[in-house]
């Protein structure tokens, strides 16, 4: 679709327009603004400025919207990227599959890495096609599992953990988020959950339970759930479970086996995190991958820069005389489509330098990749032979292949139904 010129602005919303911005959203999602007026007001991630329309500036209407949740996702080394959620993107009826939301999220991805400092973008779909021209791709793999409550082992682990009430969650609160932090420190792929999104997971999830487990005194290991009744099963739905030791997951999972009133459990997790429940091998068990999130790089100066800020980066990069060159193909932003190159400054420094070549004059070791495939290669999702094989990356030379595969190896990015948009 072609937009007129001037006809259409893509904006934050002011002050005085919030009730504007809810009734959108309730019309394009068919809810209730009634229900979901206390929800939208009482959000701990509520800010104006993330709030992002796209307005016809003849009528003032608003005709698509969405929300910016702040977050932020670790990579090798520790560093973490700041990360735009993009959630509840949404077109009225009468407008819909004409283009305006397209129009919405890139404007918004252009936008922000200025306005808030985010260098990648994330969102959860059952659509991917839909983001892809906007230079989203699956980065991750979530695994879906079910297992009959009856047939889990009867771990001897399970002594040490108990059930505790929404009051006494709250209460124990700064030993959960301690146990998280913890367990989750050295997983690259994980997303951060900041003071704001513990109270939001408290806010939004009071009929959730959890369990927690204990040997020594200390919290070892917890497990958020809920129940429902799915297809005539009583199911109970396992929403996060963290732990510092095998043993804790063994007795947690061990818990489960005791709700005589349940008959199916179920979770969703990652690969790793599906081989270390420990439960894929008994009877009746069955599980089924799909794409997880989808990630977007916005700034990959940004990016590149607090990747090479570990130094894991610099002996790689050390291999070759010139440094690596990464030219960015469709860039979102502006300064990356200018080539990247890192070299070393020293034997513990790296230097990301913008632009030191025009593209067709780059020499020595570099590398071509387009956008989406960018994001699956920085986040451990696909590997440089892999997009190579595919036609989505290009070399120089075989020795800048062997520096890219070793700048960004695979790992298990997730995002946790806890941490959802």
């Amino acid at each position: 679709m072609s937009f007129p010129e001037n006809r259409y602005e893509v904006r934050a919303i002011v002050e005085g327009e919030q009730d504007q911005f809810l009734a959108q959203m309730c019309e394009a999602f068919g809810i209730d603004i009634a229900v979901a007026r206390p929800i939208f007001f009482d959000d701990p991630f509520f800010d104006l400025s993330h709030k992002r329309v796209l307005v016809d500036t003849n009528t003032d209407q608003f005709i698509s919207s969405l929300t910016i949740v702040p977050t932020a996702i670790r990579v090798m080394g520790g560093a973490l990227i700041p990360v735009a959620g993009i959630a509840n993107v949404c077109t009225l009826p009468e407008y819909q599959r004409k283009g305006f939301a397209q129009r919405l999220i890139r404007s918004t991805l252009q936008s922000v890495p200025t306005e808030f400092g985010y260098a990648v973008a994330a969102l959860s779909t059952d659509q991917p096609a839909i983001y892809r021209s906007a230079g989203f791709e699956p980065c991750s793999t979530a695994v879906h599992w079910t297992a009959h409550r009856k047939l889990l082992p009867q771990f001897i682990e399970s002594q040490y953990a108990e059930e505790i009430n929404y009051e006494e969650i709250k209460s124990i609160l700064p030993e959960i988020i301690l146990l998280y932090d913890h367990s989750q420190a050295s997983q690259p792929g994980t997303f951060v959950r900041s003071e704001t999104r513990w109270s939001a997971i408290l806010q939004n999830h009071q009929t959730t339970k959890v369990i927690t487990w204990r040997n020594t005194g200390r919290l070892e290991g917890c497990l958020f759930f809920r129940t429902k009744e799915q297809r005539g099963d009583r199911v109970l739905e396992v929403l996060d479970l963290m732990a510092d030791n095998a043993a804790a997951t063994r007795g947690l999972i061990g818990y489960l086996r005791t709700f005589e009133n349940i008959d199916l459990v179920s979770g969703q997790t990652s690969i790793t995190g599906m081989q270390k429940l420990g439960i894929q091998h008994i009877p009746r068990f069955t599980s089924y991958k799909r794409d997880g999130v989808m990630l977007a790089i916005i700034d990959f100066d940004a990016c590149l820069s607090i990747a090479a800020g570990t130094g894991l980066m610099t002996p790689v990069v050390r291999r070759s005389e010139s440094g690596l060159t990464i030219r960015l193909e469709n860039a979102i932003s502006i300064k990356d489509r200018k080539p990247l190159r890192l070299f070393s400054v020293s034997t513990q420094r790296l230097g990301v330098a913008i632009g030191m070549a025009p593209a067709d004059e780059i020499t020595g070791d570099w590398i071509s990749v387009d956008i989406g495939a960018m994001a699956q290669l920085f986040f451990g999702y696909r590997s440089a032979s892999k997009l190579r094989s595919q036609d989505r990356l290009w070399i120089s030379t075989d020795n800048s292949l062997a520096i890219t595969e070793s700048l960004f190896p695979g790992y298990d990015t997730y995002l946790g139904q806890l941490d959802a948009f």
